[in-house]
């Protein structure tokens, strides 16, 4: 039980910063989502409990920040999450660099596919068009939002990587 405490604060400190801090920053930056880099991080660790409960307590910290209906964000980090570790263990057979952007671009993909998902639920019930459930962005900017993404990703894993081999 208390290996899932650390993981659980973490989960939270991190969709807390996802929710507040990184929205404000310029550019490409706003796209970085902490609390998939920490679920990656855990699922490329082999700890999948930690990942899920990381996830669980990013998604909960999310939904409380959130005005999407609840549950929303705990569905997408949850769906993150399987999809990261699915990858990384039966995938990606080469767990360098390669599979960790191939890992955190399937992790991005699909919080954002659920979450789109969920918005449109939302407006086809509140009977508001199916446009207004589409992403504001447009493909290049979320592209460029993605490779931002990435680069914080392998950053974070590469000083983590450094601070365990001292």
């Amino acid at each position: 039980m208390k290996r899932f405490v650390l993981p659980v604060l973490l989960g939270i400190f991190a969709a807390v910063i996802g929710a507040s801090l990184m929205p404000s920053l310029p550019g490409p930056l706003a796209f970085i989502e902490p609390a998939l880099i920490l679920t990656a991080w855990y699922v490329v660790a082999l700890r999948p409990g930690e990942a899920f409960a990381a996830a669980l307590a990013a998604g909960i910290a999310r939904d409380a920040l959130s005005s999407l209906p609840p549950g929303a964000h705990i569905a997408g980090y949850a769906a993150a999450t399987f999809v990261a570790y699915v990858l990384f263990t039966r995938v990606f057979t080469n767990h360098g660099w390669p599979g960790l952007l191939g890992l955190g671009t399937a992790a991005v993909v699909t919080r954002s596919a659920a979450l789109t998902a969920v918005r449109f639920g939302d407006a086809m019930f509140s009977g508001l068009p199916a446009a207004a459930a589409l992403p504001r962005t447009t493909p290049a900017e979320a592209f460029i939002g993605l490779a931002a993404h990435l680069v914080a990703m392998l950053v974070c894993f590469g000083l983590a990587t450094a601070l365990e081999d001292r």
